[in-house]
């Protein structure tokens, strides 16, 4: 996916719900260049499935694991909307859209 707008452009490439690993990364660029890169973010393949799947078994055996508040995924995907809004009409948008 790639967000455009007046200050440059950012590109996200992410494994969504693939049940094999896959790497993701992310991409940006500002302003006069924009056409070539100015940071680069890489991150290593992994499996969310085996990685709840391990959480999980944690919590099962008495294991301390870390848990989120359900704002958090109301907040992931308020920015995850942001972005597509931003792809699809070429203008940054703000999360409070």
């Amino acid at each position: 996916m790639t967000a455009l707008g007046t200050n440059g452009w950012i590109r996200l490439t992410f494994p969504f719900a693939h049940g094999r690993p896959t790497p993701c990364g992310s991409r940006s660029a500002t302003p006069p260049a924009g056409a070539y890169p100015t940071g680069t973010h890489e991150f290593p393949p992994m499996n969310q499935y085996q990685l709840q799947a391990d959480r999980f078994s944690r919590f099962v055996l008495g294991e301390q694991v870390p848990s989120w508040p359900l704002e958090d995924a109301r907040d992931t995907a308020r920015t995850i909307n942001a972005l597509f809004a931003s792809a699809r009409n070429g203008t940054w948008h703000s999360l409070a859209e």
